[in-house]
């Protein structure tokens, strides 16, 4: 019987630098993702962002509440006060996702931002004018905000950060840099 060294056939040995390279970088994956599923981290993360996700989210959904009110001022201060616990759920997740990592809570921030952007002058135009019956079927020429980039750019972000890989994290870490501090004065003083 022939007994060829593992790796014969591609030229490489055990003892090649490259090799001990790959196998610490492979047992360095192992290891972390085995300590991630162990301790619950990625789980626990998993469940803050999509709950933080929801939360802008629902940001939306009180467009179209606004627009199927019932034009009472009862109902109206009930609409605020929903609009207010939903700010205050969101500065909430705003923090919590920061603690992950401050790139990641700049995603959600930028993920917020992105949705209140959108649906801002809908729900101003909405407020204008009088509520429809929840029965009401929906006008033709009734705007829906295009939330589909902030929503595709935050969970790229979430998916990347969840990853075991550190390359998708560092993309993160790129992608949501602290802005630059703009000069005070608005000019060069040299």
């Amino acid at each position: 019987m022939l007994d060829i060294p593992c790796g014969a056939f591609l030229g490489i040995t055990v003892g090649d630098p490259g090799v001990i390279a790959a196998l610490i970088a492979l047992a360095t994956l192992v290891l972390r993702a085995m300590g991630l599923v162990l301790s619950g981290q990625q789980s626990r993360q998993r469940d803050l962002f999509s709950k933080a996700y929801g939360s802008a989210m629902g940001w939306n959904e009180l467009l179209y509440r606004v627009r199927r009110r019932t034009n009472t001022p009862e109902a109206d201060a009930a609409l605020v006060d929903r609009f207010h616990d939903l700010q205050e759920q969101i500065d909430y997740y705003e923090g919590w996702t920061a603690s992950e990592g401050a790139a990641i809570g700049r995603s959600y921030c930028q993920f917020v931002k992105g949705v209140k952007e959108a649906t801002e002058g809908l729900i101003q135009d909405a407020w204008q004018r009088p509520g429809r019956v929840p029965g009401d079927l929906t006008p033709n020429d009734e705007v829906h905000p295009d939330l589909h980039p902030a929503r595709m750019r935050f969970l790229t972000d979430v998916r990347a950060q969840l990853s075991f890989l550190l390359l998708p994290r560092l993309f993160v870490i790129y992608r949501n840099q602290r802005p630059k501090p703009q000069g005070k004065g608005g000019g060069d003083h040299s």
